[in-house]
């Protein structure tokens, strides 16, 4: 019961951490020229994993065509090698397309070998080396010291808040489900709500604001005389072709005398 009380507290308490857009914007002057300025640009807009980014191959990517292919994630091996495993999931292997601003950190990258990081040996980076290097160029360039996987979240905060549906955000980060997205960034939704009433005033504040002393067009002829939608019944008294009364109460058609079976003629 102890063990599932902690966990329950642990979850509830949880915080994702992101980088704001001024911050992220600083990340990409202070990382230009790094050797891992690639990866941080990759994490930060298109929200790759730091294992991804550690396993990642140049034959993973074609800058010519603006195109990059997760197909593995680097990680260690029971006898404690760093290894390039398969994602997890199916959705985890994806091809996504580059942003310039991608494309021209990957050219500035140098190539030493099949990796596009490779670490001692050629193998790939380990966890903790790499995250090391990130918090070491965070202190250096005067940035808030956050985990890699923050930029992670930034990617996906902010593609949120710019307005991209959330199954194209669950898309770029790999996600099998669009519940797992919603469940992590639901802490978008009041920015997201705000736009959507922005825009929504936006597209009709105009139209309403035209109907304030008017009615279908015209100025009202007596001030005092309500601007509000008309009734059925006086849409009813406007129409060319009033209802037709209940059949009761329609007049009686006179018979036909001169018509009558056995009448003379």
């Amino acid at each position: 019961m102890r063990c599932r009380q902690s966990i329950s507290r642990r979850r509830t308490t949880s915080h994702i951490e992101t980088l704001n857009s001024g911050e992220r914007d600083t990340l990409f002057a202070a990382a230009f020229g790094n050797p891992f300025e690639a990866a941080y640009v990759l994490s930060v807009t298109l929200g790759l994993r730091a294992g991804e980014c550690r396993g990642l191959c140049w034959s993973d990517v074609d800058l010519d065509a603006g195109r990059i292919t997760i197909t593995g994630n680097a990680t260690r091996s029971l006898d404690g090698l760093q290894v390039v495993t398969a994602p997890k999931t199916k959705a985890g292997n994806r091809t996504l397309i580059l942003p310039q601003l991608c494309i021209e950190a990957l050219r500035r990258t140098p190539r030493n070998g099949d990796l596009i990081w490779p670490g001692p040996g050629g193998s790939p980076w380990s966890a903790s080396s790499f995250n090391t290097a990130w918090k070491s160029f965070c202190r250096r360039n005067g940035i808030r010291t956050v985990t890699y996987h923050a930029l992670r979240h930034t990617a996906a905060t902010l593609a949120l808040q710019a307005g991209q549906p959330p199954h194209v955000v669950a898309f770029m980060l790999g996600h099998a489900n669009v519940a797992t997205t919603l469940s992590l960034y639901a802490h978008v939704t009041p920015v997201a709500m705000e736009a959507l009433a922005d825009a929504i005033d936006a597209g009709y504040g105009p139209r309403l604001r035209g109907l304030e002393g008017s009615r279908n067009g015209h100025k009202l002829a007596n001030p005092n005389e309500s601007a509000a939608i008309p009734t059925e019944t006086e849409c009813r008294g406007r129409e060319s072709n009033p209802p037709k009364p209940p059949r009761n109460d329609r007049k009686k058609r006179r018979p036909n005398l001169s018509k009558r079976p056995g009448s003379a003629t």
